[in-house]
């Protein structure tokens, strides 16, 4: 039995027998069946009772796989590689480029910038195609404040996993001068009303409160 695994690659299987042994696939993120071989092999593959798999993929036996935990930036080398790339996780692709080579099985969210086409075998969760240049991830409840503004980089994509409060001298203006782009996966508080520049330059999951609001 194969169970309790991120990755089962079954792809070096190659003959039925060997398929028929495996008893059950169970509790399993992404699996890995070749995409070639024999009908008898193929079909003893499918027939391997499967419980609590998230993704299923076909591919080449002969191409490389790497697999990746939690948030992972992909660098441009690994655009230009023939391989297999998994991600638990978020993965996010900095860099612009119309041919990459790599094929993603992604179960998480895919941040990726316009105009880069990739070639995704199973995506379990969101993709966001966004304009930006720079990334900077929070994983804890964080305020926004002024101070980051103007240190930020121009264009900088925010990934916030918790709550984020965006501090009350903050005004549309300043936020227009450096368009940073938000993705929150939890609530969203402000003062001042910037609401407008939020809902064109933020995705946000949680609830989305103004303070000032009742005043």
């Amino acid at each position: 039995m194969y169970k309790n695994q991120p990755l089962c690659d079954l792809r070096s299987i190659n003959s039925a027998e060997t398929a028929q042994k495996i008893k059950k696939i169970k509790n399993v993120v992404t699996l890995i069946l070749p995409d070639r071989g024999s009908p008898d092999l193929l079909d003893a593959l499918a027939e391997i009772p499967k419980e609590n798999v998230v993704s299923t993929i076909f591919a080449d036996p002969n191409l490389p796989v790497s697999l990746y935990n939690g948030s992972y930036i992909m660098e441009k080398s690994d655009l230009l590689k023939e391989q297999i790339i998994c991600v638990n996780g978020q993965c996010i692709v900095p860099d612009m480029l119309e041919n990459t080579k790599p094929l993603l099985c992604i179960n998480g969210s895919l941040i990726k910038r316009p105009g880069t086409q990739l070639h995704i075998l199973s995506l379990n969760g969101k993709q966001h195609s966004i304009d930006f240049e720079h990334f900077i991830e929070i994983n804890k409840d964080w305020t926004f404040s002024l101070n980051v503004l103007e240190l930020c980089e121009y264009k900088t994509l925010f990934y916030c996993t918790e709550n984020v409060t965006f501090s009350d001298d903050i005004s549309t203006s300043m936020l227009l001068e450096k368009l940073p782009y938000f993705i929150i996966d939890g609530d969203v508080s402000y003062s001042k009303d910037i609401s407008a520049y939020l809902d064109l330059h933020s995705k946000i999951d949680g609830e989305l409160t103004n303070c000032n609001d009742g005043e």
